[in-house]
């Protein structure tokens, strides 16, 4: 960590105010993809045996003998002598079905605006202001794939659902952003949505076993819980190592994750021999899907066969419907592609899951929308 003064804070970060007084410089700080990152660990768990339940929602959990019995809302149960509680904001509910009711998780909305890319470059490092008790504070953050994000804000409500924002806190937001960053213009952004940090009534992360002996928590992990992550996992086995689970290194696990080509990468980097070569092998990658995000048709197809069959699924997978249209061009032919690579029907495309669906029924001839 360094002190820096304000000649060398706005040598490093020119299009910061230039009132600025110095900065706290952490030169080993980063970046991470957090989608690609969770794909990775998830698809690379199933790689290496772990079977993955899409879809079940925890409806009770009993205690049986030495055994838990876990009953989803469709009427699936399975059975397992530890539970990891990792269940996020509803870590408080689904502890409080074995009755542990000894910490209340607590929504903390904060709402974030993406940035065009072509505004990609105004920081390359993550711009904190002076912290507040209860947050970081609204930040200018640079992403893995090029758009500068702002915010968030720090909100404390009821609904664990409610996902929605403001105009207040665009104005917010905006307002503290550019009086760190001025060429921060409102005209760049071009989507927004909000997040909510599961805050509990408690100090600190709750890592550990709970009253009840096989059950342990990981719950209230909110920032840095990402960074955390790795960590907080390492722990949590030395915990079902110490409570009696039986553990043997598998002599066939695969670290390694095949990496994923991405047609916009290699257009950015203007590798066109290599792009070359790949359309050659599989011409829908000759497809433009996305244009905003230069995402083929071999992309999408791919990631609809490792699961992803919803519209933000293929977005978070691919960027699709990441750019300054939003989905207003590609999201039809993606739904195509779902319903004719997923084997569904298009009326059961969703944007997120059930209760989402994009169409609800077709238009009669001659019926106005």
């Amino acid at each position: 960590m360094e002190l820096l003064g304000q000649e060398r804070t706005l040598e490093l970060e020119p299009n910061l105010n230039p009132d600025v007084l110095g900065s706290l410089y952490a030169p080993t700080a980063g970046i991470i993809g957090p989608y690609e990152y969770c794909f990775a660990l998830v698809e690379n768990a199933v790689k290496n045996g772990v079977e993955l339940l899409l879809s079940f929602k925890v409806a009770s959990i009993k205690k049986i003998n030495d055994s838990f019995e876990i009953n989803s809302a469709n009427c699936k149960n399975i059975k397992s002598r530890f539970v990891v509680n990792a269940a996020g904001l509803y870590a408080d509910d689904i502890a409080a079905m074995i009755g542990e009711k000894t910490f209340k998780i607590i929504p903390r909305k904060g709402e974030e605006y993406l940035l065009d890319k072509r505004v990609g470059k105004l920081v390359s490092r993550v711009i904190f202001p002076a912290p507040k008790p209860n947050s970081k504070g609204i930040l200018v953050i640079p992403t893995v794939d090029g758009p500068v994000m702002i915010g968030p804000t720090a909100v404390e409500i009821n609904d664990k659902e409610d996902f929605s924002t403001s105009k207040e806190g665009l104005e917010k937001v905006f307002s503290f952003a550019s009086n760190m960053v001025p060429s921060i213009r409102m005209s760049d952004i071009i989507t927004s949505f909000a997040g909510l940090r599961p805050v509990p009534d408690y100090p600190d992360f709750l890592i550990g076993i709970a009253q009840t002996p096989g059950f342990i928590n990981a719950a209230g992990i909110q920032s840095p819980g990402l960074t955390a992550s790795p960590a907080i996992a390492e722990k949590v086995c030395q915990i079902l190592l110490a409570a009696g689970l039986k553990m043997e290194l598998n002599p066939a696990f695969d670290p390694k994750r095949k990496a994923k080509i991405r047609l916009r990468t290699l257009i950015e980097r203007r590798d066109y021999d290599t792009l070359e070569k790949i359309i050659n092998q599989d011409k829908s990658y000759s497809k433009i899907v996305c244009r905003c995000e230069n995402v083929s048709e071999s992309e999408i197809i791919n990631a609809i066969k490792n699961g992803h069959t919803t519209i933000d699924a293929i977005k978070y997978a691919t960027r699709a419907c990441s750019g300054r249209c939003q989905g207003g061009f590609c999201t039809s032919r993606i739904m195509k592609l779902i319903a004719e690579h997923a084997a569904v029907n298009v009326f059961q495309i969703t944007k997120k899951g059930p209760g989402s669906e994009l169409i609800s029924h077709p238009l009669q001839k001659g019926m106005q929308q």
